[in-house]
């Protein structure tokens, strides 16, 4: 799970993320925030997780393609890092 934007506790996550960020017309997140690294920060996630999964089916078909056309790869912090090593050999 990825850091979203969170909402109300008891609201559905299409509902407090639609009305954040459509304001833009743009829907930018990538999963369920949670805080604390205890059982129950996770399961509040989970359980929003699975009630857009049966609840909410189109909102969070459009979470997946978010998170699939992102790059989760290494090149562009590799790329990064050897930029940052080729400065610091010019110190």
């Amino acid at each position: 799970m990825y850091p979203s934007v969170a909402g109300p506790p008891g609201e559905h996550p299409s509902f407090w993320v639609s009305q954040a960020l459509l304001a833009d017309g743009v829907d930018g997140t990538n999963g369920f925030s949670f805080e604390g690294a205890d059982e129950g920060s996770l399961n509040y996630a989970l359980d929003r997780c699975l009630d857009a999964f049966y609840n909410d089916r189109d909102w969070f078909h459009g979470l997946q393609r978010r998170v699939m056309e992102q790059d989760w790869s290494w090149n562009k912090p590799a790329e990064r890092y050897v930029e940052l090593y080729h400065q610091a050999k010019k110190m």
